[in-house]
């Protein structure tokens, strides 16, 4: 009888908020006009709306890819109800990590902690995730190991930042990639037997097939042009820098080999069929990696005329709100709570872009009481909102207890930031006294009522949404504006100190909030409420903008 294993947790990892296409160039630079062609043409080509990076607007890494590893990591086990010391194996997939010595899943193991295990580092972008997901389950069915784990991570901004694209804005190879590819993490805990407590996903077999007997090289690194030659690869230049000048450090694909390799891969997927390894008359879900929909259609049409009878809603991609994160299997349940709040995230862009007050800080014709009437209209906000999570706080019962004790530090750390505000109010000629006796408007007033209803709920878990919200807009959009303020009014950053401030802590709140969303303590129910709150919200948020001076 064949031993069996099953995958029995799963567990991702996105960093930072969701970025949407016209923040892009924000966090990887290139706004000259001919990059800007570019990118567009190619995002509206791939079909992703919002991708995640490990990067702030500064161009600075904000986490390693064996830290984003290891979340991954923690969430499946999590899930299964384990520890790092209770695996036997760690497997992990990426294109390139953090260090050229040692392998990647020593750098993982020393992150994750746990005993001595077994170790495997598979290199080789989107293909290596399933290589160490194969090896963790040939180990565990000999019975070497009762339990393994597999996480695919990748950092690819860091490869993408425009500081390392000079002189290539007319390279297609070279910008092709920069626009589609995104950092995350996934992860999955193999056991021998399935759990009791939850399903568990039974692993019938694994196939890998390689053709670069046959092919050249399609995406590569290291190399000035396709083809590897002794003495000419990064390793034989004189220094990084000349290997950096030669364009060697860029990441690249040959796109006119995509449609030829679509076609290999569409064929072995006609012989799994013709194997007997997949019967379509059962095939009742497909998670599909594809890096763009732009080969979508061209999948899709291939495969229906091979295969009669094949439901196309029954393959699942998230590109569309994860990005192509290579190696990296974030793949999720089509109403994952991440992907719907991303779509929020969405809308919350459409929303600030009607902004009036914003549309004059990008045009350059804000004044010094512009930027005072904005921080009058947000104290009354801040100063609820550490209220409001306080309040939220008490409401959660002991089965809520993780989210309790967030609720409660995240009020901590939130109760003075509106003496930050009156700091910068007054440090710009505007009255404390003043600042202190305004009456919040309309906008605010009402996300004032609606907090203060949702965060004196029982298990106010709704609540997580408006942070959600409120904390992606500083993580994401308060640096912007403060720069923006600064360069058009000539403010010093001790001017400005609220906006940067928030920048930094709620980019590190967004971090812990994204931990708490993955909890199995949120069921389908509570991610209703938040995904309700977020929008909410984020109407709410765009009115106390819009309306500035309505009180």
């Amino acid at each position: 009888m064949t031993a069996s294993a099953y995958i029995t947790g799963l567990g991702s990892h996105l960093p930072g908020p969701p970025i949407a296409n016209d923040e892009v160039a924000d966090i990887l630079g290139g706004t000259d006009r001919v990059t800007a062609r570019l990118r567009a043409s190619i995002q509206q080509a791939n079909g992703i709306r919002t991708r995640h990076y490990a990067m702030d607007t500064e161009g600075r890494t904000t986490a390693l890819n064996e830290e984003l590893a290891a979340h991954a990591l923690r969430a499946a086990l999590a899930d299964r109800g384990l520890g790092p010391e209770d695996l036997g194996m760690l497997a992990c997939a990426t294109t390139q990590g953090d260090l050229l010595v040692p392998g990647f899943a020593s750098m993982v193991h020393g992150r994750l902690g746990g005993g001595p295990m077994q170790l495997l580092t598979a290199q080789g972008v989107c293909a290596s995730s399933i290589a160490a997901l194969d090896a963790a389950v040939a180990k565990v069915r000999l019975g070497d190991h009762a339990r393994a784990a597999v996480v695919g991570s990748e950092l690819s901004s860091r490869w993408l930042h425009e500081r390392r694209f000079t002189g290539t804005a007319g390279r297609g190879d070279a910008h092709f990639l920069r626009w589609m590819l995104s950092d995350g993490a996934g992860a999955a805990v193999v056991e021998f037997q399935p759990r009791r407590d939850a399903p568990s996903l039974r692993v019938d077999w694994v196939r890998l097939v390689s053709h670069a007997h046959e092919q050249p090289v399609c995406m590569r690194a290291g190399l000035a042009g396709p083809v590897a030659e002794a003495g000419r690869t990064w390793q034989d230049q004189e220094d990084l820098a000349a290997a950096e000048r030669a364009g060697m450090l860029q990441i690249r694909q040959d796109t006119a080999m995509l449609p030829r390799l679509t076609e290999m891969g569409l064929a072995e997927f006609e012989r799994l069929v013709d194997h007997g390894l997949v019967d379509l008359r059962r095939l009742d879900h497909v998670i599909c990696h594809y890096s763009t929909h732009a080969f979508r259609d061209l999948v899709f049409d291939a495969l229906a005329a091979r295969i009669p009878g094949l439901d196309e809603s029954r393959w699942y991609s998230n590109l569309a709100t994860r990005g192509n994160t290579g190696a990296a299997p974030t793949a999720a349940d089509p109403d994952d709570l991440a992907a719907r709040l991303a779509e929020v995230w969405s809308e919350v862009e459409e929303q600030l872009a009607q902004v009036p007050i914003l549309l004059a800080l990008e045009a350059g014709e804000v004044e010094i009481e512009d930027y005072l009437r904005l921080l009058r209209n947000l104290r009354q906000q801040v100063v609820d909102g550490s209220r409001w999570i306080a309040l939220a706080a008490s409401g959660f019962d002991m089965d809520h207890f993780e989210l309790r004790s967030a609720a409660m530090h995240h009020a901590v750390e939130e109760h003075r930031d509106h003496l930050m505000l009156e700091h910068d109010y007054v440090a710009v000629g505007g009255s404390r006294e003043e600042l202190r006796a305004g009456r919040p408007n309309i906008g605010t007033q009402a996300l004032t009522v609606y907090m203060f209803h949702q965060a004196g709920r029982p298990n106010p878990v709704a609540c997580l949404g408006a942070m959600v919200i409120i904390e992606g807009l500083g993580a994401q959009k308060a640096l912007g504006w403060a720069e923006r303020f600064q360069e058009v009014l000539g403010l010093a950053d001790a001017q400005v100190h609220f906006m940067r401030y928030h920048h930094d802590a709620d980019a590190e709140h967004t971090g812990a909030l994204d931990a708490i969303l993955s909890s199995d303590r949120l069921d389908a129910a509570a991610h209703d409420e938040i995904v309700s709150c977020a929008r909410v919200v984020a109407r709410l948020y765009a009115l106390q903008l819009t309306e500035l001076d309505r009180c």
